[in-house]
């Protein structure tokens, strides 16, 4: 399985299931929408509308990666809070290895928004492969190594 949403760091995920889809029968791809809580008078059409526009866009955006892939592969989308939906799903299908996008949010952040990929790696029942940017991560490891 691959969470994509159509951010640089999961379609980086999704280049190395490329690589790796070689070795399996089926790849899942999958889109979780999060539930919005706007606060707004909003009617749940409109919202239901803007999130269908929301991920035709994304397929969109994924379909020239998916193309390489040599495996069969399968949409999923869900509603529900990401990480739970994804580790949710992951036991339903019996899928043996996730690969995520890592976003990087640094530290203050990531305690406010929490870690996707945190949670997955704790709480998922297969393997996770988390994809990093190479360049990002060079730079953050020059931030935080320190110098002798």
């Amino acid at each position: 399985m691959v969470a994509v949403d159509g951010s640089p760091e999961s379609l980086q995920a999704l280049k190395t299931v490329q690589k790796l889809a070689q070795e399996v029968d089926r790849v899942y791809l999958m889109h979780v929408i999060a539930p919005v809580d706007t606060g707004l008078p909003i009617h749940k059409k409109e919202l239901k509308q803007a999130q269908l526009k929301n991920y035709k866009s994304l397929v969109e955006t994924v379909e020239p990666f998916v193309d390489g892939i040599k495996a069969e592969y399968e949409w999923i989308q869900k509603y529900g809070p990401p990480p739970f939906t994804i580790c949710n799903e992951i036991r339903e299908r019996n899928i043996n290895h996730l690969v995520l996008g890592d976003r990087g949010l640094g530290g203050f952040r990531r305690v406010l928004l929490g870690s996707l990929c945190n949670y997955c790696v704790h709480y998922a029942p297969c393997n996770v492969m988390i994809v990093k940017d190479k360049a990002r991560s060079e730079e953050d490891w020059d931030k935080v190594s320190i110098k002798y």
